[in-house]
C-alpha cells in the first residue's frame, strides 16, 4: 500500500512537472500499538560521553499547521549512516503525535501539518534515537522532548 501511495505522489509530481524529492516513512507505523508502547528500544548513552538534550518550539505556519524547531545539544543527526551502528551520539528523531509514530526527522525543523492534529489537545513527542533506531536514553529514560499543542 505505502508503495502505491509513493507511486501516485511520484506520478502527480511528474505530471506537474516539479523535481521535488521527498520521503514520507510510514514505515513503522505498524510497530505502534497504544500511547506508551513500541518495539523501539533504549540505548545507553556510552560511557565518557555527555548525554544530549533537547527542547521542542512550536511556530505556527503562516500556511497551515506549525513548524516544530527541534533545540538540540550534543547530538548530530546523521541520515548518511541510517542502520549502521556507531558508538558516536548521533542517528536521526522519531516524530510522535498523540502516541503515533509520524515519522523520522533528520534535521532541527519539521513542518507538522494541521491534519495530523486532532481538535483540541494533541501531545507531540519527539525522541533522540541512535542510526539503528533505538532510542537515545539516560537510565531507563529516553531523551526526549514532550509539548502540548492545540488545534481547532
Amino acid at each position: 500500500m505505502g508503495i502505491k501511495i509513493a507511486f501516485a505522489a511520484l506520478v502527480a509530481l511528474v505530471i506537474g512537472g516539479l523535481a521535488v524529492f521527498m520521503t514520507l516513512d510510514f514505515s513503522d507505523a505498524a510497530h505502534v500499538h497504544s500511547d506508551k508502547h513500541s518495539h523501539v528500544e533504549n540505548r545507553a548513552i556510552p560511557d565518557g560521553q555527555t548525554a544530549p538534550t533537547i527542547a521542542l518550539r512550536a511556530v505556527p505556519d503562516t500556511m497551515e499547521g506549525y513548524n516544530l524547531h527541534l533545540d538540540i545539544d550534543g547530538f548530530t543527526f546523521s541520515p548518511e549512516r541510517t542502520g549502521e551502528k556507531t558508538d558516536a551520539v548521533e542517528g536521526h528523531a522519531h516524530l510522535y503525535v498523540n502516541g503515533t509514530k509520524i515519522g523520522r526527522v533528520y534535521g532541527n525543523w519539521v513542518h507538522l501539518s494541521e491534519n495530523l492534529l486532532e481538535p483540541g489537545k494533541n501531545l507531540i513527542r519527539v525522541t533522540l534515537n541512535d542510526n539503528r533506531h533505538h532510542s537515545w536514553a539516560v537510565g531507563s529514560s529516553p531523551i526526549e522532548a514532550v509539548i502540548e499543542l492545540s488545534s481547532q
